[in-house]
């Protein structure tokens, strides 16, 4: 019925598509990331290059039209991705600000493996998700973080790492919105041993087992859930920073067999920012190409494990219905729509 317009190219600029909602760096990365071969499905490539009239939308008269044409592949996307990201920290806010103004506090656990560059990036990310999952059900996280205590939570999967002496380093998040007035110390001393066990439930590999100290880490007293989503999108690549100094970093390291100066770890999000930086240069080391295959590997990964039904959800935002906040922060909210309403 309705006629859809032109495919805009991928270097077209975006007069016509939402600037103010989503960066340029967005875009550009998402089309450097096709150039080089790491993107390849169609959906993705071309997802938001074109707008679209919806007949529903036609019908109730409403004032927008033409839309921008989604993929909401959100697992291989990186503009639905950022999109989804964006939605649901904006979801959490309301939330966050009403228990910080009842003395409640955030606390974030990260969770993490032993790794090395010899780990297949499946089976790091299986090991993961499974500990991950039985934790989430143990007698410490229920103790500190129950239906009595927490009021919500955010988990993140997608913090992935990868470093050429180290190899891959998926870790999760979990962002949790908690009225208990446990210590952090009570709380690692017991959540800490409890981790590595159920890590060694999962693997036989006893390299993947981590230590006590660096296999959970918690974080107190944090004043926003801005954390995660700051450290999944860093693009603080400095000049200094480049590749031939940071092979410099690793040549000494690797001299003096210390490790008190680590090579850079790159995060995937990184990784796709040095793609964007470099995509044109000519690369008379291989780095660069050793860069490329990991973030195919994770591309490629990320996308199987989801559709498979591995793992649900990238990000996930969920409120304890029966903590005792919950029926004060419902009632203020529909107190304020009637208020609104009014008006």
């Amino acid at each position: 019925m309705f006629k859809k317009e032109k495919k805009l190219s991928l270097e077209t600029v975006r007069e016509l598509t939402d600037t103010k909602i989503i960066p340029d760096y967005i875009y550009q990365r998402r089309n450097i990331l096709v150039k080089e071969g790491i993107i390849t499905d169609k959906r993705v490539i071309e997802c938001s290059t074109e707008k679209i009239l919806i007949e529903k939308d036609y019908i109730d008269d409403k004032p927008f039209l033409k839309r921008i044409k989604r993929c909401n592949l959100v697992h291989s996307c990186p503009i639905c991705s950022y999109r989804q990201d964006r939605m649901i920290y904006a979801k959490t806010k309301p939330y966050v600000d009403f228990l910080l103004e009842r003395d409640g506090t955030i606390h974030l656990l990260t969770y993490t493996l032993r790794h090395h560059k010899n780990h297949r990036y499946e089976d790091l990310t299986r090991v993961l998700y499974q500990s991950v999952r039985e934790m989430n059900q143990t007698y410490p996280y229920k103790k500190y973080y129950g239906k009595n205590d927490r009021f919500f939570s955010l988990t993140k999967y997608c913090e992935d790492c990868w470093n050429p002496n180290t190899g891959f380093h998926p870790h999760a998040h979990i962002c949790i919105g908690t009225t208990s007035l446990a210590s952090k110390e009570e709380i690692e001393n017991e959540m800490q041993p409890k981790w590595v066990k159920t890590v060694r439930k999962h693997t036989n590999d006893w390299s993947m087992i981590p230590s006590k100290r660096n296999g959970l880490v918690l974080l107190t007293g944090l004043d926003s859930i801005t954390y995660i989503p700051n450290k999944s999108f860093n693009h603080s690549w400095e000049e200094e920073d480049d590749i031939e100094g940071w092979y410099e970093v690793e040549e000494r390291v690797n001299e003096i067999h210390k490790k008190s100066r680590r090579p850079k770890t790159f995060r995937k999000e990184e990784l796709e920012d040095v793609v964007v930086k470099n995509h044109q240069m000519k690369h008379h080391s291989s780095l660069f190409h050793r860069l490329i295959s990991p973030l195919k590997t994770i591309y490629n990964h990320c996308k199987r494990r989801y559709l498979k039904g591995i793992m649900s959800f990238r990000i996930y935002f969920q409120v304890n219905k029966n903590h005792y906040l919950n029926k004060e922060f419902e009632s203020m909210t529909t107190d304020s729509v009637s208020h609104h309403q009014k008006i």
